[in-house]
């Protein structure tokens, strides 16, 4: 952060020394991010930009307010259709839909535990009984292997994720 000057308060105009923790000013105010234009005048140019082969945003680190020395982390853009429709499959979608997948099976367990209820009581009384007191442990059982399976893939997704990211380092 060699080219900010302070951070300025934009509701009571408080300075502070700008820092990468510190977004709020005492009063409530959000700080806004001053800059030595001329410093940056002096380092940065439109030939320099030219020369730069870095198209992403970190080409224009000067302009930011980060460290010069911190790494560029990668840019991920798309939401949930994008890497729905992703052909080349560099972005992965189960961990995004873990969660739903999982009120989806727990769902799916206690309707088929409602069912066997349902179902042993039409069937009579004390299989009605019997599904209603023992019927919930091959639910709990599906709701466990559900967890697991999805543990798993996740697991594995992030596993492909890091990779990728070392290769790219």
């Amino acid at each position: 952060m060699t080219h900010v000057t302070c951070a300025r308060c934009v509701v009571c105009g408080a300075t502070y020394e700008a820092a990468p923790e510190l977004t709020v000013c005492a009063c409530g105010g959000v700080l806004e991010i001053e800059y030595d234009y001329a410093a940056i005048a002096q380092t940065v140019s439109r030939e320099s930009f030219a020369r730069n082969p870095d198209r992403g945003m970190w080409r224009y680190r000067a302009f930011l307010p980060v460290e010069e020395s911190s790494p560029s982390p990668p840019l991920r853009v798309g939401g949930f259709f994008a890497k729905l429709f992703d052909l080349s499959f560099t972005s992965f979608i189960t961990v995004s839909i873990a969660k739903v997948l999982f009120v989806i099976a727990i769902v799916a367990n206690a309707l088929a535990w409602l069912f066997f209820i349902v179902w042993g009581f039409r069937a009579g009384a004390p299989l009605g009984i019997l599904a209603l007191l023992l019927g919930w442990i091959p639910a709990l059982v599906g709701i466990v292997f559900s967890r697991v399976g999805i543990e798993y893939f996740i697991s594995v997704i992030r596993t492909a994720e890091n990779t990728r990211d070392l290769l790219n380092k």
